[in-house]
């Protein structure tokens, strides 16, 4: 698994600051998406930044 793991590919993940703890969750992006790489639909960070606007 580690050979599909270009972190610098992730289109949401490549660019947060928790990238080195966090990473998403590509499974789920893959079977929302189609894409290994689009961003996770489950991402708790944006979910979050969502409820304070």
């Amino acid at each position: 698994m580690e050979g599909y793991r270009e972190y610098s590919r992730f289109e949401k993940c490549a660019k947060c600051e928790l990238l080195a703890w966090c990473r998403g969750c590509p499974a789920v992006a893959a079977g929302k998406n189609g894409n290994f790489y689009a961003s996770d639909p489950q991402c708790w960070r944006e979910v979050k930044e969502e409820a304070v606007v």
